[in-house]
């Protein structure tokens, strides 16, 4: 179980483990504690929850929720979605639909059932895509392929390369919706909640 998980205990609710990011589950945390000291009826709390915990960026093509403006456009810039075509092979287990049914094969795989056949041969850390153990194998050659154009820094992935690259554009694509301060990383965004807007509630533990 992640550092990011939340555990339902097996009195109240089936075992089941939820992965939500480090945003989402700061806000479950915010939520939980708010109702401690202010007990609401069960109507109230499913609205607090909508608009707390469920609130978000929500493509209208695929439905999805995004945590970030920018990944919403990020997804509608590089993923299906971009396309108008007719995507008539809905996935049963979630909202998502395809073009093509080999896509919606190899979405049940990956995603709902968890397949990751491409294993790592120095860890054993498996991936859904063999594109995505590729990138893990460079944490193990040291290979570095993503240069940076400004000051010639090298990087393992290109989403670290765009993240570094905001250092010398000066863009911050993340905004905290507490305070407008904003950041050139999510992880920057997470860290600046954790530390500015939670601090009450860590002296509450």
């Amino acid at each position: 179980m992640s550092e990011t998980s939340i555990y339902c205990s097996p009195r109240t609710f089936l075992p089941k483990t939820h992965n939500y990011s480090p945003v989402t589950k700061l806000k479950y945390i915010f939520l939980y504690r708010l109702l401690l000291f202010f007990p609401v009826n069960n109507c109230i709390f499913i609205e607090l929850i909508q608009l707390i915990v469920l609130s978000g960026y929500q493509c209208d093509r695929c439905g999805k929720v995004f945590t970030y403006e920018y990944y919403k456009e990020k997804h509608l810039k590089y993923t299906r979605c971009v396309d108008q075509g007719n995507r008539k092979f809905r996935c049963l287990l979630c909202p998502r639909s395809f073009e093509k049914r080999d896509r919606l094969r190899i979405h049940v795989l990956h995603v709902h059932e968890n397949h990751r056949p491409h294993v790592c041969s120095a860890c054993g850390k498996s991936f859904s895509q063999s594109s995505s153990l590729n990138k893990h194998l460079r944490v193990h050659s040291g290979e570095r392929p993503y240069k940076c154009e400004h000051c010639g820094k090298r990087f393992t992935a290109s989403s670290i390369l765009r993240t570094h690259i905001r250092q010398h554009s000066g863009e911050k694509p993340f905004q905290c919706s507490t305070c407008g301060k904003t950041f050139a990383s999510h992880a920057a965004h997470d860290s600046h909640v954790r530390r500015t807007h939670l601090v009450g509630f860590r002296i509450l533990n």
